[in-house]
């Protein structure tokens, strides 16, 4: 059996050559390993992210007596993360895309087990000094332990020398590991709706056709981070160091961005821009066809799926040195009244794709541990209503209330003078509740209350009844609670003696209340007076101490 001798490759505390460790019998080798300044950045959600290329200068030690000018040997790397290099076939056998090639020679495939790759080298110089370049080497980086990525190597050799060197002619020269990456979170992702005040309501719709786009039908906008330069990477970008047959150092796709929108109206369609440029960077959404008319120019429709919405960019251009931005604004198109309101706000997620859980040789480069990330609120689809109370109805001994309700959505009283209502024509009912001195009678919900239009004059946007009409009886007082599903609507009672005892009519108007009036939604508080020393007198010009506690109720909430 072949004597081995063993060389601990330099490893350099920082990408500078160091002197290498001998191992085993001194003196026969003497490596020194060298790297790019600084390291690499690794991305922190990566699971096949590619190591600095190693390369160890070698020279033998000549007094070894070597009795030929090559020698077989073996060499193992070990890192301090997991090893992910791609799994590849060589000649119908198994293999790995690590590669080590000795003088730049052809590249010789490694053997992946956890931690470690090793390479069987079949000739290695012993008369002459040689290169050693390792490439394409990945890792975890999602599993790392610690943020430096380091890497450390063994190169053992036959030692076919004629007279074995002694220990007397030997020395042991110690170094750090080599530094190969530095691991940092890569991607991030906040939300901006895009105007100070999101009136985003359902009854007025979001219809995206002939209208221009602006602020009020871009639903929010989506801030993509590229929170390290070059994290953002082409499909050339993602492969590694060196490319061969067999899919070595190649990847399967570029650097992808994965947008995830949830609580989204099933009813309505999701518009993205197709592509984003930031500084000579680009994203596109793959396989797909922008629309190249109209306001929607340059955007991508999607159909939510159980109120999901997934849009993939991909990176296909990233010329820009240091970290980008991009704002793909979101819009949430949909009919008046199609959808619901919401009580939890629409949402997205940043994320890269694809992902899996990596535990050995990759099968696909990148790949991406699952996200852990929260998803950042963006807009809420918030009802359109009007709450009405009428105070005082009554049908008892003889009197009778009048009560009509308009439906306002249109008129001439604008927000800015000479300019007609914000608020858009929709058509809706209300639903009116009786609250008094009987068994509350059924609820009422009136005929559709029609918005009025010009296109469309002879409509009339008032429902009005009497009460005995309403609830099928008589003898009840109390008071009344008209929720409408419109904005702008607004309310009259009239209440008349029908006997003739009493003359004239007593009227008023409805008042807008808020539609939830929640007594327990109070803030507390706490008074403080701070003391000056003394005994409290309060009344009295000087300061005292004491406390109060107690709540005070949110207005308006």
């Amino acid at each position: 059996m072949s004597n081995f001798r063993t060389k601990l490759l330099g490893l350099a505390a920082v990408a500078t050559a160091f002197a290498g460790i001998s191992y085993g019998q001194p003196g026969v080798i003497t490596c020194a390993v060298s790297g790019p300044t600084p390291n690499p950045s690794l991305r922190a959600e990566g699971e096949t992210e590619l190591l600095a290329q190693l390369v160890a200068t070698c020279t033998p030690n000549a007094a070894a007596n070597w009795t030929a000018a090559t020698t077989s040997g073996q060499l193992i790397l070990t890192t301090t993360a997991p090893i992910t290099s791609k799994a590849v076939t060589v000649g119908n056998l198994p293999s790995n895309e690590a590669t080590v090639q000795v003088n730049a020679g052809a590249g010789i495939q490694g053997v992946v087990n956890g931690s470690q790759v090793s390479f069987n080298l079949a000739s290695l110089p012993t008369t002459a000094a040689f290169t050693l370049t390792v490439s394409n080497i990945r890792v975890n980086a999602s599993a790392a332990t610690n943020p430096q990525i380091t890497e450390s190597g063994i190169l053992s050799y036959a030692n076919q020398s004629a007279t074995p060197p002694t220990s007397a002619n030997t020395s042991l020269t110690g170094a750090l590991p080599y530094n190969a990456g530095f691991v940092l979170q890569t991607l991030g992702a906040t939300s901006l709706p895009p105007f100070t005040t999101n009136n985003y309501t359902v009854c007025v719709g979001n219809v995206v056709g002939p209208v221009a786009l602006s602020a009020t039908n871009t639903s929010f906008q989506v801030q993509i981070k590229e929170l390290v330069g070059g994290a953002f990477k082409t499909l050339t970008d993602e492969g590694g160091q060196v490319v061969g047959a067999n899919g070595i150092g190649t990847a399967n796709t570029a650097t992808q961005i994965q947008l995830t929108l949830g609580n989204i109206p099933s009813s309505a369609t999701v518009y993205a821009l197709q592509a984003i440029t930031q500084n000579g960077t680009t994203i596109a959404i793959a396989n797909s066809t922008p629309i190249s008319t109209g306001p929607l120019n340059g955007y991508v429709g999607f159909t939510p799926t159980s109120g999901t919405v997934t849009i993939v960019y991909t990176v296909t251009a990233d010329a820009a040195v240091g970290a980008q931005t991009f704002v793909s604004p979101i819009i949430v198109s949909f009919a008046a009244n199609s959808a619901p309101a919401q009580t939890s706000p629409m949402n997205v997620l940043a994320t890269y794709a694809p992902t899996g859980a990596v535990t050995g040789p990759a099968t696909s480069v990148p790949t991406f541990a699952a996200s852990t990330a929260t998803a950042v609120n963006a807009s809420t689809l918030t009802a359109c209503s009007t709450t009405l109370l009428f105070p005082y109805v009554t049908n008892v001994s003889g009197f009778e209330t009048g009560i009509a309700v308009v439906n306002a959505t249109t008129d001439n009283l604008g927000v800015i003078p000479g300019k007609p209502s914000a608020a858009s024509p929709v058509n809706g009912t209300c639903t009116i509740n009786f609250y008094g001195n009987a068994a509350q009678p059924t609820a009422v919900t009136t005929p559709t209350i029609g918005a009025y239009t010009s296109a469309a004059p002879t409509v009339v946007p008032v429902y009005a009844n009497i009460l005995t009409s309403m609830i099928g009886s008589s003898g009840f007082s109390g008071y009344a609670i008209a929720q409408c599903n419109f904005l702008e609507g607004h309310g009259f009672a009239f209440i008349t003696d029908t006997t003739g005892t009493f003359s004239g009519t007593e009227g008023y108007l409805a008042t807008v209340v808020p539609a939830s009036r929640n007594e327990n939604n109070q803030t507390g508080l706490t008074v403080s007076i701070a003391p000056g020393g003394g005994a409290a007198n309060f009344g009295v010009a000087t300061t005292a101490s004491g406390t109060i506690t107690g709540l005070i109720a949110n207005v308006g909430q």
